[in-house]
C-alpha cells in the first residue's frame, strides 16, 4: 500500500470521507439498525482513532527525550501504558464502525450480496484485522494486561509493549498466542506507523466497497473537513518516531511514514524497502515493569533467554512486587 498526501479532494484525510458525505439518506437503511448516517459513523470512529494515536505518539516522543537526558518518569510510563490500551481499542472500534457502515447500505443483512461484500471487505484487510483483533480480544475476554518494555543503547531508546498472558501453569509473560515463543515484544516505533498505514488501507477498502454498491463515481467535490489538521498532526508526530525496532522486528515487513518539512507532503508506505537504523548487531539494555501475582509467581520476560539469536543484550530488570 502506498498513499501520497494531501489529495485534492480529501486533503490529508481518507477519500472515503468524501464518498460517504455524498450518500443520500433515501438509499440508506441506517434507521433499520438504529445507526447514524455512515459519514457521521465514520467521522466518529476515525476521529477517536486519530486523537488516541496523537496522544500516544506524543507521549512516546516525550519519553524518548526524557530517557535520553537521563530522566525517568513513572507517570509518563503509565500514560503510555494507558495510551496503548486506548489506541488498540479505538482502532478496533474503527473496524467495527466500518462494518456498521457496510450494514447500513443493505436492507437485509441476510442477503447474498451483503454476505459477499462483507466477506470481501474482511478478506481485503485480513492481515491487519487478525493482528489487531487478537490483541484486543485477549485483553477484553481473557483479561490480558498491557506491559511496557524499553530497549536502550547509547542515545537510542525503543518504547514498546507486550500483552501479558499465561505462558505455562503459574507463569506469566508475553502471551504465546500473540508473541513468538513468549520471547518478543512490540515496538511502538514500528507499531504506530503500521496502524496509521492501515487506517488508510482500511478506509480505501471501505471506499471501494461503497463505490461498487452505490455505483458512485470519483468525486471532485472538496469537503471542509475539520479533522484534516488533526490527521496531519498525527502524521507529523509519527514521522518523528525513530526508525529503530526490536530484534525480531528486523525480519518483519516495515511500515514507513514520512512528512516533507518544506511542502508538507506525506508518504505512507507498507511494506517499505527503507531499512531500520539498527540493522547491525549491538548491545541493548532491556528494562520493564511487571507484577508478581499471588498465585502466578513466575515471570517469563521478553528477550531474556534467546536474545543471542538477535543481539548481545545487557539485561536489566525492574519488578514491582505486590
Amino acid at each position: 500500500m502506498k498513499y501520497i498526501l494531501p489529495k485534492k479532494v480529501a486533503g490529508y484525510s481518507p477519500e472515503v470521507m468524501v464518498i460517504l458525505n455524498e450518500i443520500d439518506d433515501d438509499v440508506l437503511f441506517c434507521d433499520n439498525y438504529n445507526l447514524m448516517h455512515p459519514y457521521d459513523v465514520y467521522c466518529s470512529v476515525f476521529e477517536d482513532a486519530v486523537e488516541s494515536g496523537i496522544r500516544l505518539t506524543r507521549d512516546v516522543i516525550e519519553v524518548h527525550k526524557r530517557r535520553v537526558n537521563g530522566v525517568s518518569d513513572s507517570e509518563l510510563d503509565l500514560s503510555i501504558k494507558n495510551g496503548i490500551f486506548h489506541f488498540l481499542f479505538s482502532m478496533a472500534n474503527f473496524l467495527d464502525g466500518c462494518q456498521s457502515i457496510i450494514k447500513s447500505l443493505f436492507e437485509n443483512t441476510k442477503s447474498k450480496e451483503f454476505t459477499k461484500l462483507s466477506r470481501e471487505f474482511t478478506n481485503s484487510i485480513k492481515e491487519y484485522n487478525d493482528y489487531l483483533r487478537k490483541s484486543v480480544n485477549y485483553i477484553k475476554h481473557r483479561h490480558r494486561v498491557v506491559r511496557t518494555v524499553y530497549g536502550a543503547w547509547d542515545n537510542n531508546l525503543i518504547v514498546g509493549y507486550y500483552i501479558e498472558g499465561v505462558v505455562a501453569s503459574g507463569v506469566l509473560g508475553p502471551d504465546p498466542d500473540i508473541h513468538n515463543e513468549s520471547n518478543c515484544a512490540i515496538s511502538l516505533n514500528r507499531d504506530i506507523p503500521y496502524h496509521l498505514c492501515n487506517l488508510f488501507a482500511v478506509s480505501a477498502a471501505l471506499a471501494s466497497l461503497v463505490k461498487r454498491k452505490l455505483k458512485n463515481r470519483n468525486s471532485d467535490v472538496i469537503i471542509n473537513n475539520k479533522q484534516d489538521d488533526r490527521v496531519l498532526k498525527f502524521i507529523d508526530y509519527v514521522s518523528c518516531l525513530p526508525r529503530t525496532f526490536f530484534p525480531d522486528e528486523l525480519k518483519m515487513k516495515w511500515p514507513e511514514v514520512c512528512l516533507n518539512a518544506k511542502n508538507r507532503s506525506a508518504k505512507l508506505l507498507y511494506p517499505s524497502d527503507r531499512k531500520p537504523e539498527n540493522m547491525k548487531v549491538h548491545n541493548m539494555e532491556i528494562s520493564l515493569s511487571s507484577t508478581i501475582r499471588s498465585r502466578s509467581r513466575t515471570l517469563k520476560l521478553p528477550y531474556f533467554g534467546q536474545e543471542n539469536h538477535y543481539l548481545n543484550a545487557n539485561k536489566s530488570l525492574q519488578l514491582k512486587k505486590r
